[in-house]
Order: structure tokens, then C-alpha cells, then sequence
């Protein structure tokens, strides 16, 4: 029996993703690819969720089919770094193109509910990678990309675990293709490597001496 094929971005494609998508898509993508956190996760964030001045995020809750609930596993719940990059563009979002919704969703649609994973994947992502020509894939392959940009910047095993909401090192393994402080310096050369202000980007090579 084959086994699937499971669909990764490379550093190179989510790059090309958040430059050439318009907010709030630009900043939900970035999110999920520094981040590595699930779809739902991500449609899930809230205000409170972030900290701009410690620069963090927490991982609280999921949302599937627009509703709320709680995450995947215990590990789920998480508090992890994000790059200076990513926070100050986090900074320009909220004042310029947050909007305002009763449940003080991160990223909201129109009518102020949150957005859901499989609309935002159908109705926004593979539009754009067909634009792209970039293989057809989920917000899953951010994820996936996520673990494998880690493990080409030999990340510790533990600060990929948690930052990814794993329970087992076996299940991290599996996110991992070809390609305090140990967590904040994996944010900083994530941002680097990702932020779309930076011309080109920084070499995984150069990020990873």
C-alpha cells in the first residue's frame, strides 16, 4: 500500500505566499508559517492571545466549522516567541486592518465570526498558489514547512515539540522534510527568513551560522 503524499512548503514558496497575499490573508499566512500552528489554531486566535510587548502568542483554542473548542491534545495549549519582524507587522495589522468583531477574533471575517479553516484554504490559498503555479495544497503544509525549517535550523527537539503542540517526539519527526531563549532565537530566524519586508529574504545558509 502507498503511502500518502504528505504536502510541505518550502521556505521559498511560504515566502512567495505572504508577499503576494492582501491582508488579512498576508498576516494569517505568515502567522501559520512562523508559527507552524494548525488551521483551526490559527482562525481561532483572539486579541488577548497576543503579546506584542513580550512578543508572544498562545495557543488556547481551535475552531472547526466556526465554532470554538479546545485543542487538538494538552500540549496544545501553548505560549511561544514570534519575531521582532512578525510583531511589529502585528503592530501595523491592528491598527490598519483589524477588524473590530464581538468576540474579539484575531482575524475576522466580514460578518465578524471567525474565519474557517477549509474556506480560507478553498476561497483564498489555492487561488493564490495557482497564481503562483505553486502545487495545491492546505494550510497544513505551512505546518509541515514549519517542522522542517526547523530541523534544517537544528532547533531543539523540545522547542519543536512544544512549539508545533506535539505529545510525542515520534509525532515531530513526522512534520520533518528534507530541507526561555533556544524558543525566542528559533522566532528571530524564522522572521528572517519569512518577513516579506526583507528583500529576498535571509538564506536559510546565512540565518543558520
Amino acid at each position: 500500500m502507498n503511502e500518502p503524499v504528505v504536502k510541505s512548503f518550502t521556505p521559498e514558496q511560504m515566502k512567495q505566499i505572504i508577499v503576494a497575499a492582501q491582508e488579512p490573508y498576508k498576516t494569517m499566512f505568515w502567522v501559520v508559517a512562523e508559527c507552524g500552528i494548525r488551521g483551526g489554531e490559527l482562525c481561532a486566535l483572539q486579541i488577548p492571545d497576543v503579546d506584542l510587548k513580550q512578543t508572544t502568542i498562545v495557543v488556547r483554542r481551535s475552531v472547526y466549522k466556526g465554532k470554538a473548542q479546545t485543542t487538538k491534545t494538552k500540549k496544545g495549549v501553548r505560549r511561544f516567541a514570534i519575531s521582532n519582524e512578525l510583531s511589529e507587522h502585528l503592530r501595523t495589522f491592528l491598527s490598519d486592518h483589524w477588524r473590530d468583531n464581538p468576540e474579539g477574533w484575531l482575524f475576522a471575517t466580514r460578518e465578524g465570526t471567525a474565519y474557517d479553516n477549509r474556506d480560507l484554504v478553498d476561497q483564498v490559498l489555492h487561488q493564490l498558489l495557482e497564481r503562483l503555479k505553486i502545487p495545491r495544497a492546505g494550510l497544513h503544509a505551512f505546518r509541515h514547512g514549519n517542522s522542517s525549517l526547523m530541523d534544517h535550523l537544528s532547533v531543539p527537539m523540545g522547542v519543536r515539540r512544544d512549539r508545533l503542540g506535539h505529545e510525542k517526539t515520534e509525532t515531530t519527526m513526522g512534520y520533518t522534510h528534507a530541507v526561555g531563549n533556544d524558543d525566542r532565537l528559533t522566532a528571530s530566524k524564522m522572521g528572517r527568513i519569512l518577513c516579506p519586508n526583507l528583500p529576498n529574504s535571509q538564506p536559510v545558509e546565512a540565518v543558520n551560522n
